[in-house]
């Protein structure tokens, strides 16, 4: 995930306010990883560099869509459908519950790994 995020020349956004769960969980994560506190935070600032965060104001006018698309599926889902349709992006995720939607596409990392090799041979 790492690489592709720093060597896949992507626009790639997060909801700006969801970092605080990163931090949340950072403990787990260092944990999961086997990473040091000063591996972590070396690590989250270069992907940090690699992210464009996007404002709750941003995301908040297509929030109730984002739920309604959601609701049957999984509602803690809402923010990233919701922060998709704000960007007119795509959603990069392994998680089945975004494929029980049709409003936003969805590529898995084999197809999105699939795409950046494609494009880095047809510049």
């Amino acid at each position: 995930t790492r690489e592709i995020i720093v060597k896949g020349n992507l626009n790639i956004v997060y909801p700006a306010f969801l970092l605080d769960e990163v931090f949340k969980y950072k403990d787990y994560i260092m944990e999961k990883s086997d990473y040091s506190h000063e591996e972590f935070d070396k690590i989250l600032a270069i992907l940090l560099k690699y992210l464009k965060l996007v404002p709750i104001e941003d995301i908040k006018p297509r929030l109730e869509e984002a739920k309604e698309v959601m609701a049957d599926i999984d509602l803690k889902d809402s923010i990233y459908v919701a922060t998709a349709l704000a960007i007119d992006g795509i959603i990069w995720s392994e998680d089945t519950d975004f494929d029980r939607q049709n409003k936003v596409k969805v590529v898995k990392t084999k197809e999105l790994i699939k795409s950046i090799k494609n494009k880095n041979l047809n510049p």
